[in-house]
């Protein structure tokens, strides 16, 4: 790559040099009504054939060599317009899209049907909050939860809100708010995404590899955009549930427009709904503003911040765990061809626990992440290529403390480290008739340890309806995320940072391949991907089950590896009934070699197949239903059962009743647990309050047929007394999931 880079950079500057004048239109998206910049708009000069995509604060570029020439422009969501010009504009382009009802096909993302289709479309998806709503709730609507419109997602267990990307755990990929990482963004033992869905206004998700301007995950992005105010007046709103209350407002001016939202815990109602008083209490809150120069956006400034308390630690048991995160990014220039921003922003998580069951043990652990920096991003346009790069500074502190309180699982570990890490990519992307390639790499560094990831992306429109997309290249982080993948539905979570390339921690490293292949024509929206990835010094918790004496450690390092298939067709119905139908089936096949041989990784289901449908059935009524139907997950069968020990006395066999059960395991993951399925529902009565107010009612229903949706595990084993015991194991499930009804009241002024 290193040879053909240059090569190709002196073909496109060769091919600008015999190209007739080019000129630059240069535009900013918005919403019509809210004014807020919209990212990810795709710009496509229909007679040139070329296509842009608006940055984070709206804006885009677009070179046209002959005029009249009309601008279609298109995003999820929206109505699509077409700008006519007839001469280059005096001024730049100011375009308002409006919002439309969204149906389920337009969750897929498809080549357009006159132009080069943009290499970031290639293994992404954008969801619109509108569409989340479509998707029954769960207690209260998630932004998380919505991701179950995208094949290239799943979840653990149903009660689970930590989105799996395509083989790796949750904790591999990177979760973003406007585009700053965040860590832990979750709530009540990872039920809940802990940013509230009334402030979000699109989730995305973005599968690897992304582009090189993309750091800091083994597996995905997801990228949750938040809400601007409304300029020239001022809005707000509330959302109920039985679990929590959220409220917010916004609005602003030409100059600055402001959206603030708060969100906190029904201890009351919480408590009614569980057999024993939890006292636990969460609260969220999120703030944007907007500042505009010459009537441009220019600066955008997020603020998140969420804490949460269960139990209590003053009666020396419980866990408290807190994020914050600031963020800022600013267009510091766009003039010509040249674009400039700079960027930074702080995030802290922090994680007290006291007197923790963690396995077999009880434990005490103070966690802190820390991350502070900046970085710049420039971008310099000609009218057969782009050239991007960046260059981004950062201070990281890990600090992980561990006091055994009962057991032996966990050694006593006391570790900090202070790292500044440095990040540099460059990228070139070039347009050739109707298709894009994109290629660069990327340096990611700290202290002694670097690492290079290459990558490359090429998407092409075949013809009207349908287009390729494929993307190559390495991911690769500089620490280790490290939890218990099968902790939900616990209310209790614990944590474990791991600061790569030192102590005998490896730097993870995954090269992956990805293959879309895209129709979309009236009504049918269709996309087949094809992928597969190959990862080193991934790090796991090690299960019970892994029974090595010679591993002392709460930590095991190894390979990992996926492969498979999805398909995805998506049906709209009548604009006017506002139906939608998506069908989803997916073949993946997910393994881990922790030193001994390839065994299916925990969370691998093979097959899944996903239903998702929505009608209105008069002005104001709508049914939405979701059917997921999966094979069993992996499963660990006890070989046997043996007495082991007696009081003060551990590793001696003993005949009962002096001894205490314990398992044999046998192959780790040799066998599957019964496949599951379940129907989820959910109406909704839309209507209008005093005042102009717009009110929305809904009901829903999760595991409706209750079904068994939860994994097998052995029970606790157990003996029958007698001359000659016996022993006896038993499968049961992780947990019992019957109907959860959840009735959410919506209202918005």
């Amino acid at each position: 790559m290193s040879r053909s880079g240059p090569f190709a950079v002196i073909v496109a500057l060769v091919a600008v040099g015999r190209a007739p004048a080019q000129s630059a239109i240069r535009g900013d998206i918005v919403d019509s009504a809210t004014g807020v910049p919209l990212q990810g708009v795709l710009v496509t000069a229909r007679r040139a054939k070329i296509a842009a995509i608006s940055d984070r604060l709206g804006h885009f570029v677009i070179w046209i060599p002959t005029f009249p020439e009309t601008l279609a422009v298109a995003l999820i969501g929206r109505t699509p317009t077409n700008v006519f010009l007839n001469d280059l504009p005096a001024q730049a382009l100011t375009i308002r899209l409006a919002s439309h009802a969204i149906t389920l096909s337009d969750v897929i993302v498809t080549a357009p049907s006159y132009g080069a289709r943009p290499p970031d479309d290639v293994g992404s998806w954008r969801v619109p909050v509108a569409a989340a709503r479509n998707v029954p709730a769960a207690v209260e609507p998630d932004v998380f939860r919505s991701l179950t419109l995208i094949p290239a997602v799943s979840f653990s267990t149903p009660l689970s809100a930590r989105p799996i990307i395509r083989g790796y755990d949750a904790a591999e990929g990177s979760v973003r708010i406007d585009g700053f990482e965040v860590v832990n963004l979750y709530h009540i033992g990872r039920v809940f995404a802990a940013f509230p869905a009334g402030a979000a206004s699109e989730v995305a998700v973005a599968a690897a590899p992304q582009g090189v301007a993309n750091g800091g995950t083994l597996s995905g992005i997801l990228d949750i955009t938040g809400r601007v105010g409304e300029p020239g007046r001022a809005g707000g709103g509330a959302d109920l549930s039985l679990a929590s209350a959220t409220v917010w407002a916004g609005g602003g001016g030409r100059d600055l427009q402001w959206f603030g939202t708060i969100r906190a815990v029904h201890l009351s109602l919480l408590n009614s709904l569980s057999q024993a008083r939890v006292p636990y209490n969460f609260q969220d809150f999120y703030a944007s503003a907007l500042i505009s120069s010459k009537g441009r956006p220019a600066v955008k400034i997020t603020a998140f911040a969420s804490q949460d308390e269960l139990f209590d630690q003053d009666i020396g048991a419980g866990m408290d765990w807190s994020n914050i995160l600031v963020g800022t990014r600013w267009q510091a220039l766009q003039r010509g061809r040249v674009a400039l921003s700079i960027w930074g922003n702080v995030n802290r998580f922090q994680e007290d626990v006291v007197d923790l069951p963690a396995r077999f043990s009880r434990i005490n652990v103070r966690n802190r992440f820390e991350r502070a920096g900046m970085g710049v991003d420039i971008l310099a346009r000609g009218p057969a290529f782009q050239i991007a790069g960046g260059l981004s500074g950062f201070r990281r502190v890990i600090g992980n403390r561990i006091v055994p309180v009962g057991g032996d699982d966990f050694p006593a570990t006391d570790a900090r480290y202070n790292r500044a890490e440095l990040g540099a990519f460059g990228e070139l992307t070039v347009g050739v008739g109707r298709a894009s390639l994109q290629t660069g790499i990327r340096l990611d560094a700290a202290g002694q340890v670097h690492v290079l990831q290459p990558r490359a992306r090429l998407a092409m429109s075949l013809g009207p309806h349908t287009s390729v997309g494929i993307a190559v290249g390495r991911t690769a982080r500089l620490f280790h995320l490290v939890s218990d993948p099968q902790s939900e539905p616990d209310l209790a979570f614990y944590d474990f940072w791991l600061n790569a390339g030192t102590a005998g921690v490896p730097i993870p490293r995954v090269d992956h391949a990805t293959f879309d292949f895209d129709v979309g024509r009236g009504s049918i929206a269709a996309r087949l991907s094809l992928f597969a990835s190959f990862g080193r010094g991934l790090v796991e918790l090690r299960p019970s089950t892994d029974q090595r004496g010679e591993v002392e450690t709460p930590f095991r390092y190894g390979n990992g590896r996926s492969r498979g298939l999805e398909v995805q067709l998506a049906l709209r119905g009548s604009t006017h009934r506002q139906r939608a139908l998506s069908l989803a089936y997916v073949y993946s096949v997910a393994d881990r070699n922790w030193g001994t041989a390839w065994t299916p990784w925990t969370l691998d289901r093979r097959h899944m197949l996903r239903v998702i449908g929505r009608t209105e059935i008069r002005e104001h009524w709508s049914l939405a239903a979701v059917l997921e139907a999966t094979s069993g997950a992996p499963l660990t069968l006890v070989d046997g059962v043996v007495l082991v020990g007696e009081p003060g006395d551990t590793g001696t066999l003993m005949r009962w009743p002096f001894g205490r059960p314990a398992y044999i395991y046998g192959t780790e993951n040799g066998a599957r647990s019964a496949g599951t399925a379940r129907v989820d529902l959910s109406g909704t009565f839309a209507f209008t309050g005093p005042w102009n107010t717009r009110m929305n009612l809904g009901l829903s229903i999760v595991n409706a047929g209750f079904g068994p949706v939860a994994p097998l595990r052995p029970s606790r084993p157990g003996f029958d007394p007698g001359p000659s015991p016996q022993g006896r194991v038993r499968y049961e499930r992780l947990f019992d999931l019957p109907a959860v009804p959840s009735v959410t009241f919506r209202v918005e002024f």
